[in-house]
């Protein structure tokens, strides 16, 4: 049972290979979170469904295994930039909860990064 909490409200999230399977069930949850969901995928018909059943979603077709692409991909997202400041105490102390949570079950012996996107840059 999912129970949506608004967690990713005011977010925006690029999802790889949305088009179908695990990907897609990501967008899927992120959005019924509240996030915006880009749709990054080589699928195009199976990518714009997806994103098309999205609250709010958009569909980019992108071929990642090409140089290229994730640069156009970059570019569309240029307006978006990791989160000034430093990270709290509580930042890091929220990151430990959700991965002590039940949410986390899966996810074992992974680095998180509790940074504002400095390491993504």
């Amino acid at each position: 049972m999912m129970i949506n909490t608004g967690k990713l409200e005011g977010k925006i999230a690029i999802v790889t290979g949305a088009a179908s399977g695990l990907g897609k069930a990501i967008a899927h949850r992120f959005a019924s979170e509240g996030a915006k969901v880009i749709i990054a995928d080589l699928l195009q018909e199976a990518g714009k469904t997806v994103a098309n059943a999205l609250r709010d979603g958009l569909f980019l077709k992108v071929d990642v295994s090409v140089p290229s692409e994730p640069d156009a991909l970059r570019q569309a997202m240029q307006n978006m930039n990791p989160i000034p400041g430093m990270p709290t105490p509580e930042d890091v102390a929220s990151a430990a909860l959700f991965l002590a949570s039940d949410e986390a079950r899966f996810i074992t012996g992974v680095a998180l990064p509790v940074d504002g996107g400095y390491t993504a840059r």
